[in-house]
């Protein structure tokens, strides 16, 4: 597939901020804002404290609000629906500039470690996933400006469909799973609290206007 990464990063994204957002309902925060540590200059321990702390977060969600295998089928044809309506946005010239991005990626997470090329999910540590964050954040940037800004607002629209059938397909909580919801929050807030030194949550809740 042409665009196999770009849709890739959109997907993961999508799943890991909006989707959850939209399984919890309206008065949960996401696991993380991607934007909450932005100036916040993290040691390799809190880096390694805080992905314990989204796993943790990812597993004890995925137990108070299970998805069904039905559910799951769905979500993943509306994935290919959406990476099909990308590829049709982009143009025979920028597919094949997107290609030769697609070739100094790959050069790049292979020099980070081959297992990302062979592993769906690679056993990554914290410094290897930084880089791989920035590696990603540096491909959409360079893949954004080959867009034209109607593609641009294209993608952009796909985006929020895509959203928005996802929103559909998943249950609001019922009281007894938005009560744990807001336990499993104050947990993770707690948690995260004691990770960051005092200067880095004066940062951090300074960040969080990103979330409204």
């Amino acid at each position: 597939m042409k665009t196999q990464h770009i849709a890739a990063i959109l997907l993961a994204t999508i799943a890991m901020v909006t989707v959850p957002s939209m399984a919890r309902g309206d008065g949960h925060e996401d696991e993380f804002c991607l934007d909450d540590f932005d100036g916040i200059e993290l040691s390799d321990r809190q880096e390694s404290q805080l992905y314990e702390l989204e796993e943790r977060w990812e597993s004890q969600f995925e137990a108070i609000m299970p998805i069904s295998p039905a559910t799951e089928a769905k979500i993943e044809q509306l994935e290919e629906e959406f990476e099909e309506q990308l590829e049709a946005t982009i143009t025979p010239a920028q597919t094949e500039q997107i290609e030769q991005l697609e070739e100094s990626l790959d050069e790049a997470l292979a020099r980070i470690t081959p297992e990302l090329l062979e592993d769906e999910e690679p056993n990554l540590t914290p410094a290897q996933e930084q880089k791989v964050e920035a590696l990603e954040e540096e491909f959409e940037e360079r893949y954004w400006n080959l867009l034209t800004p109607e593609q641009q607002q294209r993608i952009e629209d796909l985006e929020e469909q895509f959203d928005e059938a996802i929103e559909a397909l998943l249950p609001e909580p019922n009281p007894e799973q938005e009560t744990k919801l807001e336990a499993l929050d104050r947990e993770i807030e707690q948690s995260l609290m004691k990770i960051l030194t005092p200067e880095q949550r004066k940062q951090y809740e300074s960040n969080l206007a990103c979330d409204e």
